[in-house]
C-alpha cells in the first residue's frame, strides 16, 4: 500500500494500492509522477493530481525480483536492474 503523508502535520492524505515486496520509490517533482519497484516484477506509476488525489495511470512490467530502481529527474528515466536468461541487465524506462 502506497501511503501519502502531510509533512508538517503527518496526517494520511491518500492511500493507494502498490504490488508486493516493494524496495524502492521515487517522486519525480517535474512530471508529478510516483513510482514504486516491486519484486514481484512491475512497477507501479501514479500521477500526483492534487496533494490528496493520486491516479494509476500505469503498470509497467519488469521481471521478478526486481525491485532495487532509480530515478534521473533530469531525463524522467527509470533504471531497474534484472536477471535475464541469467544474464545481468539494466532496464531502461523513459517517457
Amino acid at each position: 500500500m502506497m501511503v501519502v503523508l502531510d509533512a508538517d502535520s503527518g496526517q494520511v492524505v491518500a492511500t493507494a494500492p502498490i504490488g508486493e515486496r516493494v524496495d524502492a520509490a521515487a517522486f519525480d517533482l517535474g512530471s508529478k509522477r510516483v513510482f514504486m519497484s516491486n519484486g514481484g516484477g512491475t512497477i507501479s506509476v501514479y500521477h500526483e493530481d492534487s496533494k490528496e488525489k493520486y491516479a494509476l495511470t500505469e503498470t509497467i512490467t519488469t521481471s521478478s525480483g526486481s525491485k532495487t530502481m532509480g530515478l534521473d529527474t533530469k531525463t524522467h528515466s527509470l533504471f531497474v536492474p534484472a536477471n535475464l536468461e541469467g544474464q545481468f541487465t539494466v532496464l531502461v524506462f523513459g517517457q
